[in-house]
């Protein structure tokens, strides 16, 4: 009967670090796919950020090109694109 009672305490703690082991497995796996998803989101963050800085650029060249004077759109022009690099 004891033996059989050791050969059961056995089994379940062998189990208990099978289980253990698998937990541990899907905890670094689900780790690693959120850090994959969060630097997929940085990425994304800089895309937005440079396409809305551009978008601002062009509508800015956009409105000074349609200015009367070619000569105040290029002054501006310029002004708009030494302001943006000094950001």
């Amino acid at each position: 009967m004891q033996r059989k009672t050791a050969q059961t305490t056995q089994a379940m703690a062998d189990a208990r670090r099978e289980l253990a082991a698998l937990e541990r497995g899907r905890h670094e796996a689900q780790a690693t796919e959120l850090a994959g998803v969060r630097e997929a989101i940085g990425e994304r963050k800089v895309e937005a950020v440079k396409r809305a800085e551009s978008e601002d650029i062009t509508r800015e060249v956009i409105g000074r090109l349609t200015q009367p004077s070619a000569a105040q759109a290029a002054a501006r022009l310029a002004e708009v694109i030494l302001n943006q690099r000094r950001d």
